[in-house]
């Protein structure tokens, strides 16, 4: 009798064992679709700010405007909350396509905490200013909301 008690006893933990394996299963299933889940809505919300920015950006109407002059503004400090340190006027006709060129890619980066006291001034033949801040490597439109990649831009107003 203690033999099939001991049998029994084991067949018991065995299934207990073969429970606690299927909980932990699923527990680990659970969590691989929520980590899924998270990946697809980070992704789908990434996909969306790039999608609003660019859509942003064609409703200025200035995709296939001819840029007539780029002005740079150095603040002191904050932008437009300083006095200005340095202003230059360009004409340059290359500076301009690269902005252009810049700007109609829309590759859009997310902001990061970029700090600037550099702000361009574009002026269009359709009379439009566009504003935007100047960073190393990307082109702030609205006050540095939506921001395009533009690696080495930096350099063409040193």
């Amino acid at each position: 009798m203690s033999i099939k008690s001991a049998h029994t006893m084991i067949t018991c933990s065995s299934a207990d064992t073969m429970e606690q394996a299927n909980r932990y299963r699923a527990n680990i299933l659970i969590l691989l679709l929520l980590a899924a889940a998270m990946l697809c809505t980070a992704a789908l919300y990434h996909i969306y700010e790039v999608t609003q920015a660019q859509c942003a950006y064609l409703k200025l109407g200035l995709f296939d405007e001819e840029i007539i002059s780029v002005t740079l503004v150095e603040y002191e400090g904050e932008p437009f909350r300083s006095g200005i340190s340095y202003e230059k006027k360009y004409l340059d006709s290359a500076l301009f396509n690269s902005i252009k060129d810049t700007l109609n890619a829309q590759r859009v980066v997310l902001p990061a905490d970029r700090n600037t006291n550099r702000v361009l001034f574009i002026e269009y033949r359709s009379s439009e200013t566009l504003t935007v801040m100047l960073y190393e490597d990307a082109l702030g439109l609205e006050y540095g909301r939506i921001c395009f990649r533009a690696e080495d831009i930096w350099h063409l107003f040193e």
